[in-house]
């Protein structure tokens, strides 16, 4: 499991000096990491940062001395460019629903008590009222010889659904207690949910029986497809026959489309004919279209049943593309129309970019909102951000949660405060 030694300085020769140090102090280190980590003096004002990621002394040793860039992150700014006003806000991106065989077998839940007590809470609740429960797919072993049972069952509506929404709160849940806010929220489809638990408008309960009553109504309905297609919305549109809508806007040149079976499948041939890139989604029904009406008002009742509240923290919504009002936010009707609308990130990530953050993070199972956000930036001139997943990965980690730290210590370096006493106990708690 990673440690991550931070080291801060006034300008880049003194961030030089600290390092050299650094290196004096690894070479005599008898207290371990841990020990020489929360040795080193940091300044909240320095600009100027560095972490070194390591899995023990000896690696720790020659990442400094090698300035081994894969494992030492530096961040330190030129004299050209502005100083940062303050400190920078973490806008959090909550991902849709996608392939969560990618968590199967994760280390979360055994290594950090926040998220496994998050997971439990939720899990009992949906063994208590459901009878599913999403843990042992999610969380057992790798090599678990009941494998591909679970990766069946995670892409199960009723199991999978409420999977994203457990994996996605207690990830949060984690990152608050280390220091990290979000100070604004954008998601894509199912992570609406979160996010709405998030802003304070749902408990964490009820948007979660609020998931599962909707997994279950949708399940109901004839299925269908769900095609992304290599073309912006203006440019699709044409290709929408009857029976066919725009079920989402991910960027400029990425849409959604969604309808019955074979008429997603027609839409493919025709697409490919023309030489456009599209390809199936591994979904089950025709999400955020038209073609999920018939239980609308019965998800509309579902919401109206639970406790709403206005939202405490700034929270665009993907079904309107703009930051939703007190009013909007406690409408039971928001989650029939979430269902049966288009996902509108794209003008979601607009919307969030006109109080431009000063970091952005991504909580999900994959990078797809990262990768979204990366190519608006691109593609918009908008004020850049570093963009920053949980959960990416690399050929260096050995677990998520090494991905998570190392997560946290990108953060750091573009200023954002973390909790550095709080990962250094949440560290050590996992391995005893």
């Amino acid at each position: 499991m990673l440690h991550l030694i931070p080291v801060s300085g006034a300008t880049a020769e003194d961030l030089e000096d600290r390092t050299v140090a650094l290196a004096a102090e690894l070479e005599t280190a008898a207290g371990g990491l841990a020990a020489v980590a929360k040795a080193m003096p940091l300044d909240p004002a320095h600009r100027h940062r560095r972490c070194v990621l390591a899995y023990d002394t000896a690696h720790a040793l020659a990442t400094v001395r090698d300035r081994d860039t894969r494992w030492l992150l530096t961040r330190s700014p030129s004299g050209s460019e502005p100083a940062a006003a303050g400190t920078p806000s973490v806008a959090v991106l909550f991902a849709g629903f996608g392939k969560l065989s990618v968590v199967r077998g994760s280390d979360l839940y055994d290594r950090l008590g926040r998220f496994r007590a998050v997971a439990d809470r939720l899990g009992e609740l949906l063994v208590a009222e459901f009878g599913v429960d999403p843990r042992q797919a999610m969380f057992a072993p790798a090599g678990d010889p009941r494998s591909a049972e679970y990766e069946e069952l995670l892409r199960r509506n009723t199991i999978g659904h409420p999977a994203l929404f457990v994996l996605e709160y207690a990830l949060l849940r984690v990152w608050r207690d280390w220091g990290v806010e979000p100070a604004a929220m954008l998601s894509h489809s199912l992570g609406e949910y979160v996010a709405a638990t998030v802003a304070g408008v749902l408990e964490a309960e009820d948007a979660l029986r609020l998931i599962v009553r909707r997994a279950l109504m949708v399940d109901e309905l004839p299925q269908g497809r769900m095609l992304a297609v290599s073309l912006s919305r203006e440019e699709l549109e044409p290709y929408l026959r009857e029976g066919l809508w725009l079920a989402a806007t991910n960027g400029p040149d990425v849409s959604i489309a969604a309808g019955g079976t074979a008429d997603t499948e027609e839409l493919r041939a025709r697409l490919a004919a023309d030489g456009i890139r599209c390809g199936m989604l591994d979904t089950t029904h025709a999400f955020h279209t038209p073609k999920l009406e018939p239980v609308r008002p019965r998800l509309v009742e579902a919401a109206a049943s639970m406790t709403r509240k206005p939202p405490r923290l700034r929270y665009v919504s993907c079904l309107t593309g703009t930051r939703l009002n007190p009013r909007q936010a406690t409408d039971p009707e928001h989650w029939g129309r979430h269902m049966c609308s288009p996902v509108l990130f794209a003008e979601g990530l607009r919307a969030l970019w006109r109080r431009p953050p000063g970091a952005v993070l991504e909580i999900g199972p994959e990078q797809t909102a990262l990768n979204m956000a990366t190519r608006f930036l691109a593609a918009s001139g908008a004020e850049p951000a570093p963009v920053v997943a949980s959960l990416a990965p690399s050929p260096y980690w050995e677990s998520h949660t090494d991905s998570l730290l190392a997560a946290a210590a990108r953060l750091w370096l573009e200023g954002v405060p973390v909790n550095w006493d709080a990962i250094r106990s949440d560290r050590a708690a996992a391995e005893n």
